[in-house]
């Protein structure tokens, strides 16, 4: 049977594996998330990067038995693109104007 890893230390998108019982490891890329043009192109900036952990983390792998998943997530508002908050308070005020949109 195939390894499945998961290329994410997104605590949601493991919580999503477990909830369909798929036996899967996680293993975190480092990747700089900073050169991807967001602004720009807010969707193939985000494939590019969830492409890009994939491939950093099959690379560290010596098995050709195991299957990568790779994922990233932008938030778009009114072509704004909203980045990662920085803390709790910056979090809860992008909640709240993302709140019945």
């Amino acid at each position: 049977m195939n390894r499945i890893i998961l290329a994410s230390s997104s605590p949601r998108r493991a919580a999503l594996l477990k909830q369909i019982s798929i036996p899967f490891e996680i293993i975190t890329p480092d990747v700089d998330e900073t050169p991807f043009p967001f602004s720009e192109d807010p969707a193939g900036a985000t494939e590019q990067l969830a492409l890009c952990k994939a491939q950093t983390v099959a690379s560290q792998l010596n098995s050709p038995n195991c299957i990568v998943i790779g994922a990233d997530t932008v938030v778009v508002l009114e072509d704004r693109v909203l980045g990662k908050p920085d803390d709790a308070a910056e979090a809860r005020i992008m909640l709240q104007t993302l709140n019945g949109r």
